[in-house]
């Protein structure tokens, strides 16, 4: 059982209390008012669960004040119940329970949503739906575990009736159920959307962790922070936590880049072009827009472009637009930010990355890169890092507005 908070005011009622049954995951949807006590929740709880079902043999709840309570602990001590908590931390200790809460928490905030004035009064729709719809992890609905039998129909059909009242009320619950059903369909879409953005976040930071690590280990002060460049919110931690540690900032590098399609330029949908365009060209504008106030007289920005922004290939056509897009702004950033800062670029050739890993898992590929280079090899991560430190260092005090290719020698015309 848990507390689903944040739900907008509805009948006086802003939280819902959640109760679902460990094996047959019968849902109990509760209504609550702030501020509740322990005493309110415990007589709510016996009112609509326990006169029902008995008290159980057991509860896992989250680590709230309420469920911590002494009121809560003496309560369930006489009724001979066990008490279970889980954290958000440790969903382990929650198993299946915490998919199936999860779950419920995105399709009522779902409903919810839709109708924020009128959730409360519908909320016992809401519970009847979500008992009566197959589970998966059961094969039939939680009504049929507890029951043992099929729900009795609801009649969706038209109804002839006199009475407008009742024909209002009629049509009106037609419609909440089929949105009920809807919201329940896709909540489990969007719990998975969830949990696969908390899995990125996770891996992106293990991944900042070990190039730190690596990094420390040379003997560098470093401090690791994750940003997503298209999130201002982020954008904005990674400049206070930079003026927090060092106090200014000398050297802006921006390096992001995606490329979500090899589709040509006319057949790429509109969504990928605006992910390329935010990612590749935009995210540097804005980056840059809440660092200048913190940049220093001398202090230098290198923008990461691309070879492919001279000559952009058929499989990399649109991604190499933008990479266009960098060298002008290159040349607009240089002077609008001279005579105190300095902007320059890079435009890397073709190097085997994890962005470009097709360059070593296909051989004839790799072949076929390596033979348009004057050099006959491919670059390296190290040749990259080279160009940019060399003109983000004082050493390049005099240049500014121009772009450095790193490409093995291959053409690099507009």
């Amino acid at each position: 059982m848990d507390f689903i908070e944040g739900l907008p005011k509805s009948n006086g009622f802003e939280v819902s209390l959640v109760v679902v049954y460990r094996v047959s995951k019968y849902g109990h949807f509760l209504t609550l008012k702030h501020p509740y006590t322990a005493k309110t929740v415990a007589d709510l709880f016996i009112k609509e669960v326990v006169r029902l079902h008995g008290y159980p043999k057991s509860i896992v709840s989250a680590r709230d004040k309420v469920f911590l309570s002494n009121f809560w602990k003496e309560l369930f001590k006489m009724a001979d119940t066990k008490l279970n908590r889980s954290t958000a931390y440790h969903p382990q200790s929650n198993g299946k329970i915490e998919v199936v809460n999860r779950g419920v928490e995105t399709y009522l905030h779902c409903f919810c949503g839709e109708r924020p004035k009128e959730w409360a009064r519908w909320l016992h729709w809401a519970e009847y739906w979500y008992n009566t719809t197959s589970q998966r992890s059961l094969g039939i609905t939680p009504f049929q575990a507890v029951y043992g039998r099929l729900p009795p129909p609801i009649y969706y059909g038209d109804w002839d009736t006199p009475n407008s009242t009742f024909d209002e009320q009629l049509k009106e619950r037609v419609i909440t159920l089929g949105a009920l059903k809807e919201h329940l369909r896709i909540a489990p879409e969007n719990m998975k959307r969830s949990v696969d953005k908390k899995r990125r976040e996770v891996e992106y930071m293990k991944n900042v962790d070990e190039a730190v690590e690596k990094l420390k280990a040379e003997g560098l002060e470093v401090l690791g922070i994750v940003c997503h460049v298209s999130n201002a919110q982020q954008r904005k931690n990674l400049v206070e936590k930079t003026i927090q540690k060092y106090g200014k900032i000398d050297v802006v590098v921006s390096n992001a880049a995606v490329n979500p399609s090899v589709d040509s330029i006319l057949k790429t949908q509109e969504s990928v072009l605006d992910k390329l365009w935010d990612i590749n060209v935009k995210a540097s504008v804005l980056l840059l827009q809440d660092v200048a106030p913190h940049l220093q007289r001398g202090s230098s920005v290198v923008l990461i472009s691309s070879i492919e922004g001279y000559q952009p290939s058929s499989l990399l056509a649109m991604y190499g637009v933008t990479k266009t897009a960098l060298l002008g702004l290159t040349k607009a950033l240089a002077a609008e930010m001279a005579p105190d800062t300095r902007v320059n670029c890079v435009a890397p050739g073709f190097v085997p990355t994890h962005f470009a890993d097709f360059l070593v898992t296909n051989e004839a590929v790799r072949k076929g890169v390596e033979s348009k280079t004057l050099l006959n090899r491919l670059g390296t991560t190290e040749d990259m890092a080279a160009a940019t430190a060399f003109l983000a260092s004082d050493d390049a005090s005099y240049i500014t507005g121009e772009t450095l290719v790193v490409a093995g020698g291959m053409p690099s015309r507009l």
